[in-house]
Formats: C-alpha cells, structure tokens, sequence
C-alpha cells in the first residue's frame, strides 16, 4: 500500500536510517510500506518471522529488510541483523512523510490563558484548551479538544491527540504521545466508609508524573495520587485501555498491555511486561524484567524475573502443567473416590488382602 504519493525516499537514505546494508540499486525509489505478499516495486517490506519466508520469492516488493541475502531476488535487499528493529527506524522516516507536522501556532477557536507559557513552534488546534499557568515546551501540539489544566507542565515535542484530557498539575515528559480520549490524572478510586455506611470522598491531592518517550494509548487513564505522584516511567508504552491507579510506580520501558490494571500503590520494575487483561492487586511490588501472560492476576509481590501466567499466578512451566490437568479433572475425582472406597474398605476388613 503506497502511503505517501508526493514524496519518495531512496532505499539508500531508507537503509542509512536503519543501519541496514544494501545488496542491490540503492537508488530505487520508494513510496510506501507494504507486506510481502501485497507489496508492490515501490513498496518497502520486511521479513522477521520466519513463517513469512514463504512470500519472499514472489514477492514484487522494491526493497526488503532481511537478515541475510536472498540470491536471485527481483527486489533491492537492506540486510540488517534485527530486521523488525531495521523496519521500525525505517518506517519512521517513511511515517513522517505520511503524518506531516504542520506548526500552526494556537489557532483560532482554541482556548490559551494569559497566564499559560507556550513554547517556540507549537500547534494548538481549535477546541483546544490551555489552562492557566500551564507550561508548553517546544513544538509541542495540541489536537482539538484536549484540555491541559491549570498549572501543567509539557515537555518539548510532546503530541497529545484529540480529547485527551490532563488534569491540574500533572508533568509530562518530552516526546510523548498520548492519544485520543486519554485521562490523565483524575481522582484515584479512594472512599471512607462512614459510620452509616456511607461512603465518604478521600481527597485525590497528588499529581501524575510521565516521563520522556512515553506512550499512553486510546481511552487510558492514570489517575491523580492520593498524596504524592502516579510515576510513569521514561520510555514505558500503554496500549489501550489500560488502566494505572493513584500511587502506582511504573518503572522504565515497561509495557502495559490491553485491558488491563494496576491497583493503588504498586510497583511495577523496569522492563517489566504485563499482557492484555492482566489484573495486579494494591500495593504490590513487581521486579523488574517480569513477564505476566494475558489473563493472568498478580495478587502477591513477584520478586524474580521471570515469566509467569495463570490465577493463582504460577512460573509459565508450573502453570502449563497445571492448567494441563483440567480437562482431565473429573475422571481424576472419580478414580479418587474410587481408590478412596477401596481403601476404607480394606481398613474395616470387608475385604481381604
């Protein structure tokens, strides 16, 4: 699929970007990205999962990322020793072509207060609102109908997508992406109960902090802490629909998957992976270089890194050959009473050895 009619990149400049080396026409022209099997002589692809080799001989891309050379290919090889990395670095030139950035300035129809501080070359789209005394660094951009409360600060580069929504006083980091309808920094979930039952508001006083190189996907929240930061650690990414909560501590490159959710006051270490629908108690610690499988729900501290699924949560070996004995679980309880009746009759002497 050619993602960008009016400019083009040399596979040269494609392969420079990558660190990738070139066998073949390193002037070819290219245009776009695609897969194997849909690319055309214009197209950039990769091959990184060996379960697409199928697809290289036939196919009709310009140029491919590959690990090693493929003799007697029609397209233009950048051989690379990690070609998903190589395609990722690639791409990005490619993608700012696709996306071109466009300084606006704030625009008519967005809201900036007197008191807010906008750095050089930002974009602030109409719908957009700046809160007073908030703090924009450089080339910063707004898409309509975000709202940056009062009193944040954004670092430079930072792109925050439609309907996103910062409360008063979080800090974000430089270059970080937050996308459409992300909260960041509403109250945490905190609740005395009174005497009646009834349920009494803890006031949310903290803030949240996300570092540089952050991404917070779609409909994300992180919410505010109860006293002190909601930490977001420099280079982690949020996926959809996940969900931190007030005083959680996420630690550096960190990959919050899917649907899931931290409780209050844990700590998730450095590295760490957890997959789609994985739930993690209150006040829990996490170690670093942890992986938790989808579906998976962390209720006690994980102090070993590792990889690990289930609930109970188990070391993915123990997991598998416990979730293995399932389907065989009632003719195990069945040969369990059996053996249990032969035993008690043997014990009362009805039957003899």
């Amino acid at each position: 699929m050619t993602v960008n009619q009016q400019k083009s990149w040399s596979v040269a400049e494609l392969a420079a970007a990558c660190g990738g080396r070139i066998v073949g026409d390193g002037t070819r022209r290219i245009t776009g990205v695609a897969s194997l099997d849909a690319a055309g002589p214009e197209d950039l692809s990769f091959l990184a999962d060996p379960r697409w080799e199928r697809h290289l001989a036939g196919s009709r891309a310009g140029a491919v990322i590959l690990r090693r050379e493929s003799p007697g290919a029609g397209f233009t090889a950048i051989l690379a020793e990690d070609p998903y990395l190589a395609y990722a670095q690639a791409a990005a030139v490619v993608a700012e072509g696709l996306f071109p950035r466009t300084v606006m300035g704030v625009a008519p129809g967005a809201h900036v207060a007197d008191s807010a501080v906008i750095g050089a070359g930002c974009s602030i789209h109409p719908g957009a609102h700046v809160g007073a005394r908030a703090m924009l660094g450089r080339k910063v951009t707004l898409h309509p109908g975000v709202c940056v409360g009062d009193d944040c600060r954004i670092g430079d580069e930072a792109e925050i997508f439609p309907n996103a929504v910062i409360y008063p006083r979080c800090q974000i980091g430089k270059r970080v992406r937050i996308h459409a309808c992300a909260v960041i920094g509403n109250d945490g979930y905190g609740f005395a109960p009174g005497p009646d039952k009834r349920l009494v508001k803890i006031p949310q006083l903290g803030w949240v902090e996300i570092g540089d190189d952050v991404e917070i996907g779609p409909c994300c929240t992180v919410h505010r802490g109860a006293i002190g930061p909601t930490r977001i650690g420099r280079g982690t990414k949020l996926d959809a629909l996940v969900l931190v909560a007030h005083n959680v501590q996420v630690g550096e490159d960190v990959r919050l998957v899917g649907q899931m959710g931290i409780s209050g006051s844990s700590t998730v270490g450095d590295r760490a992976v957890l997959a789609g629908q994985v739930g993690v108690a209150g006040h829990l610690r996490i170690a670093p270089d942890v992986i938790v499988a989808a579906q998976s729900g962390v209720s006690g501290d994980v102090d070993k890194a590792g990889v690990y699924w289930g609930l109970p949560l188990m070391p993915l070996g123990q997991a598998r050959r416990a979730y293995a004995t399932l389907a065989t679980l009632p003719e195990m309880r069945k040969e369990l009473r059996e053996l249990a009746a032969s035993v008690a009759r043997l014990e009362s002497g009805r039957v003899r050895p």
